[in-house]
């Protein structure tokens, strides 16, 4: 089998090698936060060479009392919102179940941006209906949303893993791995950052599990009941915490309607450890 580097052109070559070097280096910092045996660090590598990531260089486009956000959206969900200054975010994943009545999506995602500009990217797995029927797949968000294939291999109970870091090169790489092998990558992407104003010193990530509409409709009565984040982190070039009060926007934590007193109608928050996990349900 080639590997990731023998495709492509020669800047994408050296592209894919920038990030694999980036990968290397992360891995380091991600073995000590989640203690990885020699087992998963060789899965981890052997995913890196034998995945072939999306990568685009550039687009013109302009988600206990029950926590609650002050934030207002297009659909209800539960957000986790850091502060600026970071680098890398990491989680575990739980994909939920999910029922879709239509024209309905349910997303697990992060929201990459920088307080220097308005402009931001979301990343991460939506369910929805589509070629291949209701099924779970990689996407990436600027302006429009942009579907990867089906992943075949999730169900609810699944568990995956989410890595998301902004390279020193000006790439962002966001991977999904099975959160069991880590040489299975589910999803592989790279996207130009650095031209909109996010660095390795600003990066904001806002971790989010919410439901949106296409026409409008919240009583349908699709679902996703049990989706959740886990041992989630934050890393900076000098290290690594995990996602807590210190390191997060305590306006933007917790629940968020459509309005802005009825998160509860449509989000129940089962449990939630403030805040490096979650486990969310949504109902419409």
């Amino acid at each position: 089998m080639k590997n990731a580097f023998a495709a492509g052109n020669p800047q994408q070559r050296g592209v894919l090698i920038a990030s694999f070097d980036e990968a290397i280096l992360g891995l380091i910092d991600e073995t000590d936060v989640y203690g990885f045996t020699d087992g998963q660090i060789q899965a981890y590598v052997d995913g890196i060479l034998n995945s072939k990531p999306i990568i685009v260089e550039y687009e013109d486009n302009m988600v206990l009392s029950m926590p609650t956000s002050s934030r207002i959206g297009n659909g209800p969900g539960y957000e986790v919102k850091s502060n600026s200054g970071f680098c890398q975010s990491t989680a575990y994943v739980t994909i939920p179940t999910a029922y879709n009545a239509g024209s309905t999506n349910a997303w697990m995602f992060y929201t990459v941006s920088s307080p220097l500009s308005s402009w931001c990217i979301d990343v991460g797995l939506f369910y929805a209906y589509g070629t291949g029927g209701n099924a779970w797949r990689g996407f990436y968000t600027v302006g429009d949303t942009v579907s990867g294939s089906v992943i075949s291999g999730l169900s609810a109970g699944s568990s995956v893993y989410f890595n998301a870091k902004i390279q020193s090169d000006g790439y962002l790489r966001f991977r999904v791995l099975d959160g069991t092998d880590f040489s299975i990558t589910y999803y592989d992407l790279l996207y130009y950052v650095g031209s909109n104003k996010i660095y390795q010193s600003n990066g904001v990530f806002n971790r989010q599990i919410t439901m949106t509409s296409n026409n409008g409709n919240f009583t349908n009565g699709s679902y996703i009941s049990n989706a959740a984040f886990s041992n989630a982190y934050l890393y900076t070039t000098n290290g690594y915490s995990l996602v807590g009060t210190s390191n997060t926007d305590s306006t933007r934590c917790g629940a968020f309607g459509t309005t802005a007193n009825n998160a509860a109608t449509f989000v129940t928050v089962n449990s939630y450890s403030t805040w490096y996990a979650e486990d969310v349900s949504i109902s419409f």
